[in-house]
This record gives structure tokens, sequence and C-alpha cells, in this order.
């Protein structure tokens, strides 16, 4: 609530992604510009929000429209004790130390060709130890990117098929092997970190474009906004896994924004309309339902004693699950301005950093 914001700082210009944070510095990206002409990084200091540094380049592409139904530097970022990692839908790609100095950038619209699709892209980069992986699905040649972060160099680059989408991929390391895993337009996926080889693909799935894919122990959940293609899918299997490793589907509860949230032995779903769907983590099963004050453009998140849903209209509902239904412990709300959204967050040990088009909002 409003008597728990810390600070309060304006960005420069407006931006759909989340916050990211290392040590005691917040990081964002932003676009401004009619045209989304000048991208940005900045960095905030967590403790009192002065700014550390900014960071501005010269977006490569630049489009003819501008709306909020059109990503609006939308792809969050990643950081590592090195640099933090931006990437935007105008296909710039920035490596940025932890100073404000740029290391190494890549255009990949320039390499690879234009962007193209009715919502522009929204995926974010995906960091591992020694990598970053980006996911490239639009109306045009797509494909799945692995690039060594010292160097901004291909490792690999996998081809696909046109496959309009806004979802990030997951890392994960299951029984030794290190994966990429996908849910994407029709399709779950998983590649080899290694070098880029399938490993598996479940096909057949509806409207699974904006929710990332969720893991728990052996299972994969994919979130979709089209009823009974929000499901469970082993992990384990080789080549087309369609007939043989589905545990279960989801009658009615779907995904449109924020992606699956897994806790305990319930998975959430949070739908269009913000109903909030708690589902049997072993066989699917409705368990209750919970209409939240509107839906959920962020993800939700979990401690080990409470779930927290982050409204677009700044609304955050505490919720300690219980499998008879929820129990409230508290709705607090923060100002949004009309026609704008709470978008992102980011977790400190003792604060929470909100995200809306415009400004971050620090919670203690």
């Amino acid at each position: 609530s409003e008597d728990k914001v810390a600070w309060h700082v304006d960005l420069a210009g407006y931006g759909q992604s989340s916050p990211v944070i290392w040590d005691e510095t917040v990081f964002v990206t932003s676009a401004s510009g009619d045209q989304k002409q000048t991208l940005t990084v900045q960095a905030f200091n967590l403790k009192d929000g002065i700014v550390r540094w900014k960071s501005e380049v010269l977006a490569t592409q630049r489009p003819e429209k501008v709306s909020d139904m059109i990503s609006r530097s939308a792809p969050t970022p990643v950081v590592d004790e090195a640099n933090v990692y931006a990437f935007y839908e105008s296909g710039d790609l920035l490596c940025i130390d932890h100073v404000g100095a740029i290391q190494w950038q890549r255009q990949l619209t320039k390499e690879y060709g234009d962007f193209k699709g009715v919502h522009g892209v929204g995926s974010s980069l995906v960091r591992t130890p020694d990598h970053l992986v980006l996911l490239i699905d639009h109306s045009g040649p797509s494909y799945l990117l692995c690039l060594d972060k010292k160097t901004g160099d291909n490792v690999w680059k996998v081809e696909r098929e046109e496959r309009v989408s806004w979802t990030t991929p997951l890392y994960h390391d299951h029984g030794g092997i290190k994966q990429v895993i996908i849910s994407s337009n029709g399709v779950a996926e998983s590649y080899a970190l290694a070098d880029g080889q399938q490993l598996w693909k479940f096909t057949g799935i509806e409207k699974n474009t904006v929710a990332s894919p969720s893991v728990s122990d052996d299972l994969v959940i994919v979130g979709s906004s089209s009823p009974r293609h929000s499901l469970a899918i082993k992990l384990g299997g080789k080549g087309d896994v369609t007939e043989t490793h589905l545990k279960w589907r989801a009658e009615s509860a779907t995904s449109s924004f924020g992606s699956p949230l897994i806790h305990g032995d319930v998975v959430y779903f949070v739908n269009r309309a913000g109903v909030l769907h708690a589902n049997r983590l072993s066989d699917g099963t409705s368990l209750w339902k919970y209409r939240l004050p509107a839906s959920t453009w962020a993800s939700p998140l979990s401690t080990p004693e409470h779930l927290y849903f982050f409204c677009k209209d700044g609304q955050t509902v505490v919720i300690k699950p219980r499998e008879d239904g929820p129990e409230i412990i508290a709705t607090n709300v923060l100002k949004v301005e009309e026609k704008d959204r709470h978008y992102g967050y980011a977790i400190s040990k003792d604060a929470i950093i909100m995200r809306t088009e415009k400004s971050l909002v620090c919670l203690r």
C-alpha cells in the first residue's frame, strides 16, 4: 500500500519489462520517442532510488505505429556479477557492465531480418551460467539463439518455423541434462543447451503464446488461454512425446498472461478475467476458484507461506494457500494511473520493486 512506499522514481521513456536486481542495484529498460527510437538501461540504488547511471542507444528498427498493445520495451533484461544484458523488440541486444559501459552489442534484425507480427516481440532473455538464450518466434524466419555471455557470439542457432509467440523459454537441468524448455504457439519443446539439438516435442497445443512454461520435479506445466490446453507433460521423453507423456489436461483453468505458479502440490493459473484456478499438481483436478480484483500481467510469486498475485490495476493479493480454498491475508493497493498497468516486479530480501509503464516503486 502507499504507506509502504520507500521511494518512487520516474523512468526515461516507457516500458513493459520487469526490473532486475543485483546486490544493491536495480536495473530497468525502457524506450522513448514516438517511434521507440531511444533505448535506455537505467541503474538505481536499491536503498533510496537515486540514479547511478543511464545508458542509451538509438534503435536499429523503428516501428510505424506505437501503442500499448504493441510491445513497448517488453523483454525483461537479465543480470549477473559482471553485466546486465538487455534485449529490445527493435532487435538490439546490449551487454552493459555495472557502471554503464557497453561491452558488446548485436543488431539481430540487421543480421537475421525484421521482426514481423501484429503485437511486436515480447520474449525475454534467459541467463545460464555461461550463456544467454533468446527465442524469436514471429511471422517470419524464426529461431532459437544461444550466445556466449562474454563475447555475444553465437554458440548455436536453431532455425524454426514461423510461429508467432511472446513466451520466454525456461532453463532447466533434468537428470543431468541442461536444457531449454519452450512453450510456443502449438508446441512445447526441449532443446539441449550444449548444442541446440531438440530433445523432445509435444504438439497440438492451442493458444500457448504468452505464458512461459513452469517446471516441478518431473513435470512441465504449460499455460494456455484456451480451455483444455493448459496441461502437464512428463519429462524424460525423447522425440515426439505427444502420445506418450501427457500427464493431465486442466478442464477449465487457463493462463492468459502470467505463467502458471507451482507451490507444493498445487498449480495456480490466472485467466484473462482475473479468475484464479487452483489445480492439483499430480492429476490436474480442480480444487477451487477465486476471483481476483483484476487480471495479472505479471507472473505470480510464492514464498514458503504465501502466494502473491500482482493485479494489473495495482492491487496485490496475498494468499495463504489451502486445499479447500484461499485464505486472503491482505490486499494491498498501489495507485496506477488510468490506462497504465502494473507490468512487472523484482524481489530483494526486504523490498519489492514494482514497475508501471513510466515509473518504479520500491515497497518495504
